[in-house]
């Protein structure tokens, strides 16, 4: 059995302390994003009846709370969230008793009995998570789950959807540091582009994407700005915990890069633009139906 992900390629739990708000800050970041619609109108489903929604890498389990919240409370729904450590995940008894976290490490098969009981199955941030060559098997697991007709609705980010206005030596320096490194780990840093592929050629059919950009919504500029200083502070410390790269070994070293970029942030109006990618497809009701 491989180890487990904060044990070699994921590197964001090196601060685990400010891993909770951060992910949260993000959730509320996502919902202005998306005006809220979280499960979006292009997905088939029928709202005000019993569904079975799965949040894989779940963290917090935010993501699957809101969704909870925004939907009938119909009794036989079923929320569940999983995720390779419960560090995160709130006490039980917190929870509504339609939602439950579990541990799972979804490089893995999930068990037998869930299998093809979702109607929709989702997932969001992973490039830190998988290696390159993981991609495909992670996604074959997610579809696994789904019923008939569900669907599967990823967002994600990676290295070609980060920008800044003005542009920044200094930006594009601290990017270049996580590439590197990525390269290093055997990441992909360009996966949102590989998993739209995978999606097609997993036999998803009604694939589509949309990228959704920070500058789309100005009121949130200060907290995209705030948000990827924060990601890129918790991932050079976690670089540098595994050896980082030449010129970001050492906790010098991250606190030079960040704070040049911070300082641009601060006193010569720098706003950094990030996109997000929303892809979805839908599992075939019948093995012959075609893809689109």
């Amino acid at each position: 059995m491989p180890p487990k992900l904060s044990d070699d390629v994921y590197i964001l739990g090196s601060e685990s302390t400010k891993e909770k708000p951060r992910l949260n800050e993000g959730q509320a970041y996502f919902n202005i994003l998306t005006d809220g619609e979280l499960l979006p109108s292009c997905l088939s489903i029928q709202k005000n009846e019993p569904l079975r929604i799965a949040d894989v890498a779940t963290g917090t389990g935010q993501w699957l709370l809101d969704v909870y919240n925004q939907l009938p409370n119909l009794s036989s729904s079923r929320f569940m969230g999983f995720d390779v450590s419960p560090a995160l995940f709130p006490p039980p008894q917190a929870l509504p008793a339609q939602v439950t976290l579990h541990e799972h490490d979804i490089r893995h098969q999930f068990p037998a009995e869930i299998s093809g009981t979702f109607d929709v199955v989702h997932a969001r941030f992973l490039k830190y998570a998988f290696l390159k060559t993981e991609w495909e098997g992670v996604l074959h697991n997610m579809i696994y789950l789904l019923k008939p007709g569900g669907y599967l609705l990823w967002e994600d980010s990676d290295y070609s959807l980060y920008s800044c206005i003005p542009s920044s030596l200094a930006f594009t320096g601290m990017v270049n540091f996580d590439i590197e490194f990525a390269l290093k780990s055997g990441r992909d840093i360009r996966h949102t582009e590989t998993l739209y592929g995978l999606f097609v050629s997993a036999g998803l059919i009604h694939c589509d994407q949309v990228t959704l950009f920070s500058t789309d919504k100005p009121e949130l500029n200060p907290l995209a700005n705030d948000l990827t200083m924060r990601l890129f502070s918790t991932s050079f410390q976690g670089m540098i915990l595994q050896g980082g790269v030449e010129g970001c070994r050492t906790a010098y070293h991250v606190k030079s890069i960040i704070d040049k970029v911070q300082d641009e942030i601060d006193n010569q109006g720098l706003q950094i633009v990030h996109g997000i990618k929303r892809i979805w497809g839908q599992n075939p009701v019948h093995t012959t139906e075609k893809k689109d």
